[in-house]
């Protein structure tokens, strides 16, 4: 019974850390899997691990995680130094009495993203004494000093969770250390969604060791330097995001030519400057490619349409120039395509083979010419979900509107600055 409940444990671990965002179209949101999860997880482990006391170890290095908080949330009302703490809200337990779980972030409340102003302190060390721990979800709470460097002794740590918390200084190096680690995900961003706290570095070369993390997430940390191409060897990895720090140079190729398995790939908010790479197109389960507000150049590679499982593709503030490519339209399973503020010149026709579209924004580029009639095709599996959304405005677009919009998938439409001829219907807000 040991073994079985340990493993429905780590099977929620890791769909409970599953990094779907807001890109639609890509499964069930995190807030449900994480609700759901807990409630399988209170059945699992205090059915019967509530029974058996909790180790001692385990006990007073929770007590002692507990003194270093500065106000007292609703949490601390179970955590009586009386009872077992493996009854304590927020602590789960094998049931062998150790603890294996501790959530205090998201999952630990059910799902809100909301940061709870009773939860205020201080990170101790003592939590590295839970060497049974298999995740740690202190998200959301903020806290205060440095993150702790703890985690050389969580060998068997699989899931991290330090977002949106108030940490200072920098990442603590002994996170690379936790070779078990499978979803690390970190948020540099303070209590006032700032961050004076955090000392800009780059990218720990350690973390390139955890080969087994299948999800990766350092945002908000104004991580610096290029992207490491050490992280090429994470083969297992399916989301990875390093989104809002200051990263330079280009987009390494082994990045998009060496990670088969990875769904999500969020570079946002950078400097990154150059091509995107040809291979790409290589990265056949990729579901979600952000790479919008940088400073790439060049054409969108034609290879990109190779990504068949792609559904949300989007590329905006950049210098990105050229004919939007004829293979966008091989992308049949895309809902959202967004390329504003780019220098791109032309669409192509095959854009109306995007018949699940919901979002195509192609806004402030130098697009001339006609608009090509099948564009008036898009969306036309997506009518049923509420609204089809165009956004071409601030082009250089000319000649007459299509027939087809009349009567098309679109019922939102903007098309402003720019050099139609005709009258526009009247429920379009140009």
């Amino acid at each position: 019974m040991s073994g079985s409940s340990f493993s429905a444990s780590r099977g929620w671990i890791r769909t409970a850390n599953s990094h779907w965002g807001r890109d639609p179209g890509m499964g069930f949101s995190r807030t449900w899997l994480v609700v759901t999860a807990l409630i399988v997880s209170v059945c699992i482990s205090r059915c019967g691990a509530q029974d058996r006391p909790c180790n001692a170890k385990d006990k007073e290095a929770l007590l002692e995680f507990k003194a270093g908080f500065i106000t007292s949330g609703l949490a601390w009302t179970t955590w009586d130094p009386d009872t077992n703490c493996c009854g304590w809200k927020g602590v789960f337990c094998s049931l062998s009495g150790r603890v294996h779980l501790l959530l205090f972030g998201e999952g630990g409340r059910q799902g809100t993203a909301e940061r709870d102003p009773s939860y205020k302190g201080v990170v101790g060390a003592t939590l590295g004494d839970l060497s049974e721990l298999v995740y740690l979800d202190l998200g959301t709470i903020l806290f205060n000093g440095p993150m702790p460097n703890i985690f050389d002794k969580l060998q068997k740590l699989e899931g991290l969770d330090f977002s949106l918390n108030n940490f200072s200084g920098s990442l603590p190096p002994s996170i690379g250390r936790a070779r078990s680690l499978e979803s690390l995900k970190l948020d540099g961003r303070s209590y006032q969604l700032s961050f004076p706290n955090v000392i800009p570095a780059e990218i720990p070369s350690s973390f390139c060791q955890l080969k087994n993390l299948r999800t990766l997430s350092l945002t908000n940390f104004k991580l610096k330097g290029k992207v490491p191409e050490c992280l090429c060897e994470l083969h297992q990895l399916k989301v990875l995001e390093l989104n809002d720090n200051e990263l330079e140079g280009g987009i390494p190729s082994c990045l998009v030519s060496g990670l088969r398995n990875l769904e999500k790939l969020v570079l946002s908010g950078n400097k990154l400057a150059g091509d995107i790479p040809a291979p790409v197109g290589r990265l056949t389960s990729l579901k979600s490619l952000d790479l919008h507000d940088n400073k790439l150049s060049g054409s969108i590679p034609k290879e990109i349409g190779k990504l068949v499982h792609l559904q949300s593709l989007i590329l905006s503030h950049n210098f990105l120039s050229g004919p939007i490519p004829e293979t966008i339209g091989d992308l049949a399973q895309l809902t959202v395509l967004e390329l504003d503020f780019n220098s791109f010149t032309q669409i192509p026709p095959a854009i109306g083979k995007l018949a699940k579209i919901r979002v195509l924004s192609m806004r402030n580029n130098q697009l001339e010419g006609s608009l090509p009639p099948e564009i008036g095709n898009c969306g036309s599996e997506e009518t049923s979900s509420g609204y089809v959304y165009l956004e071409i405005s601030d082009n250089k677009l000319s000649g007459p509107i299509p027939d087809v919009f009349g009567n098309g998938h679109f019922n939102i439409i903007y098309g402003s600055n720019n050099q139609f001829t005709g009258v526009s219907p009247c429920h379009w807000p140009w």
